[in-house]
């Protein structure tokens, strides 16, 4: 994970998403994003990123003002628990867990009421391969 900083260049990758934006959110720093970056729909990314912008002259990277930079930072702590897969800190994830496991349960259960029940030992494996079980004395 990066070191904290007031910014972090978030380029696009292989995709239009790249994990740059999540590693600079939980280090706490402002995503600087690609104008290819689509964000997904998690809160409003405009109160916690800005654009790579360039000054045309000099060519040189335009950051945000002082003014903008603390609204910023404001957001990305707000947002930096949005972004994280700790049930633990994040509301949205652990209702999302528990949904799936729920799903996943009730999945179970399902094919356990429908199945017969499984008989077990070496008849039962016997009679499952067609043949006959003989013990030996």
């Amino acid at each position: 994970m990066p070191r904290p900083c007031r910014f972090a260049l978030c380029p696009v990758g292989d995709t239009p998403e790249s994990k740059r934006v999540y590693d600079a959110l939980r280090a706490g720093s402002v995503p600087l994003l690609n104008s290819k970056f689509v964000p997904p729909p998690l809160g409003s990314w405009r109160s916690f990123s800005a654009r790579i912008e360039y000054n045309r002259s000099s060519g040189g990277l335009l950051l945000p003002r002082a003014s903008r930079l603390a609204a910023l930072q404001r957001g990305v702590r707000q947002m930096r628990d949005a972004f994280t897969c700790d049930a633990t800190r994040n509301e949205r994830f652990r209702e999302y867990l528990r949904r799936s496991l729920a799903r996943v349960r009730d999945a179970a259960a399902g094919r356990a009421a429908r199945s017969p029940a499984v008989q077990r030992g070496p008849a039962a494996t016997a009679a499952r391969r067609g043949g006959r079980h003989t013990a030996v004395a």
